[in-house]
């Protein structure tokens, strides 16, 4: 059989016919990559603008923040050193108390003798500056005490801190030892509120415990009694004029001991204490 002469026309027709076909497959690819590269490249471009518009937006909101913060804090400043000014000048038309000229003065008295003076120096010397009270820095006072720190001043302030400045806050240093021998000083002279101090002391364990002692000067001391029902009351009472006075003993009062003392003495030293109360007999250092 002879060979068909158009076989290879053909077969050149068909390899140029697959090249054709590949050539537009391969365009329409490159077409599409194309497309999808631009397509992407306008989103990447628009999530940038966004990106770049919501900083700029963040940028003014926290400018304008900024800002008001600024004010606010200026405003408040302005109100501050306002508020201070007419603190301060509120403060210059109080009157002033010199607290380190009034505690000088009673250490002087104190010293001299005077049972009283010595009971609230020791008192101090055991709390410190706070036995008078709290105080603010500014020379205000949050609270008094005022069966202590009226004595010490000089006078009533009930009702008056509004009116006062506390100026020359002394530094009273806290002393356990040199407050009890303050008021064993006026307990010897008979101050009873100082008697009630060392009965304290002595009732308490430790090198000082000496419940006989303790016993004698809760004999002693009137300042605490109880009335005929048991219940406790002292004779201390604030005047108008800042000083202590002592309401006189009920003709029911009974000496007042704490129960957990009576408990701890035997008949003997219940004798003994009685016994010494009954010689006590009062020494003023100054007659």
């Amino acid at each position: 059989m002879a060979a068909n002469p158009l076989k290879p026309l053909i077969k050149g027709v068909f390899f140029m016919g697959l090249i054709a076909v590949a050539t537009l497959a391969g365009l329409w690819v490159l077409g599409e990559k194309r497309e999808h590269d631009a397509q992407f490249a306008r989103r990447l471009a628009e999530n940038q603008q966004r990106i770049q518009e919501q900083a700029a937006r963040y940028k003014a909101e926290n400018e304008t923040r900024r800002k008001q913060i600024e004010e606010a804090d200026h405003r408040a400043f302005v109100a501050r050193e306002a508020a201070e000014a007419k603190r301060k000048a509120e403060l210059a038309t109080r009157r002033k108390i010199d607290v380190s000229q009034r505690v000088e003065a009673l250490r002087l008295k104190a010293e001299d003798g005077d049972p009283e003076s010595q009971y609230l120096y020791g008192w101090l010397k055991r709390f410190g500056t706070g036995g008078l009270g709290d105080f603010n820095p500014d020379g205000t006072a949050r609270q008094l005490r005022p069966m202590v720190a009226y004595p010490v001043l000089g006078e009533n302030l009930t009702g008056k801190l509004q009116e006062v400045l506390f100026v020359g806050l002394p530094e009273i240093t806290r002393d356990e030892t040199a407050a009890l021998s303050w008021f064993e000083r006026a307990a010897l002279q008979g101050h009873d509120e100082s008697q009630y101090e060392m009965a304290r002391y002595h009732s308490f364990a430790g090198p000082a415990l000496d419940v006989v002692e303790a016993y004698k000067w809760y004999l002693l001391g009137h300042t605490s009694y109880l009335d005929s029902t048991g219940l406790p009351h002292s004779t201390r009472r604030l005047g108008e004029d800042g000083r202590i006075r002592h309401e006189s003993l009920p003709s029911d009062a009974r000496p007042y001991v704490p129960p957990g003392l009576i408990n701890q003495l035997t008949p003997e030293q219940k004798a003994e204490a009685q016994k010494r109360a009954k010689a006590f007999v009062p020494r003023k250092e100054n007659p």
